[in-house]
């Protein structure tokens, strides 16, 4: 029973407040209406910090971004990660996203990352240098932008221009690394800051490149479809006859 009154499943109720990814934790007001959405894994000061914006009415005056901007301290580590690692997989600028769609005719993922980003620098490490996620991301058109970068310009879809990091700002991330996934038709099908591993990875390009989407499917329903397929491919290899050569 949501805030309103109304019996919804719980996979409506989902849906029905656009929940991509777990965990997600939904914060209603006194009055049932929905506050902010929390989703990944915070660290405890980021937890901490959300729960003061919630429980001290911080949210009728500011964003939680503007909360988080003058409260946790985003001073960059360029100890770990001092500047943006290049990859073949990046297309090169000038950087127009609608140009990118109507001439690869590839969905096209846009990931933003700074210098000093602990996260962006694990992305690469962990994520971006697996081979099946390389392979899977060469049927995606990728740009790489920097989201401190208020210099160089964008074209979006519809022709307008803007820099890195007032795009970045418009999507209302607060993390990096940040992705966004459009189809090659240029429709918005699935951003995060969340944190992203390879199973997430994997999942959100399925959603993609298997066009989910048109069936109405979210990111938890590829998630799903990719986990049983992938336990019953395991029970079918098991349950294969032994060769009797090679049961000797």
């Amino acid at each position: 029973i949501d805030p309103s009154g109304q019996t919804l499943r719980i996979d409506e109720f989902a849906k029905l407040h656009n929940v991509q990814f777990t965990p997600t934790l939904l914060f209603f007001d006194e009055n049932g209406q929905a506050i902010y959405r929390l989703t990944g894994y915070p660290s405890p000061e980021r937890f901490r910090i959300m729960l003061d914006y919630v429980k001290n009415h911080h949210y009728k005056n500011q964003t939680y971004k503007e909360f988080v901007k003058h409260t946790i301290n985003q001073k960059p580590n360029l100890t770990v990660y001092p500047e943006l690692k290049q990859d073949s997989l990046f297309s090169k600028p000038p950087y127009d996203l609608k140009q990118s769609v109507s001439s690869n005719q590839k969905p096209l993922l846009v990931l933003y990352e700074k210098a000093g980003c602990i996260g962006c620098r694990d992305f690469h490490n962990d994520v971006l240098a697996d081979k099946t996620i390389r392979d899977n991301l060469s049927n995606f058109d990728v740009i790489r932008l920097n989201a401190a970068d208020n210099k160089t310009r964008v074209t979006l879809f519809d022709g307008s221009t803007i820099t890195p990091a007032q795009l970045y700002n418009d999507e209302d991330f607060t993390r990096l690394p940040a992705l966004v996934f459009y189809s090659e038709k240029g429709e918005k099908i699935l951003k995060t800051d969340a944190l992203v591993k390879n199973q997430r990875m994997t999942n959100a390009m399925s959603l993609l490149l298997e066009k989910g989407y048109e069936k109405g499917w979210n990111y938890q329903k590829m998630a799903r479809h990719n986990a049983i397929q992938k336990r019953n491919k395991s029970k079918a290899t098991k349950s294969e006859p032994v060769n009797a050569a090679e049961s000797k």
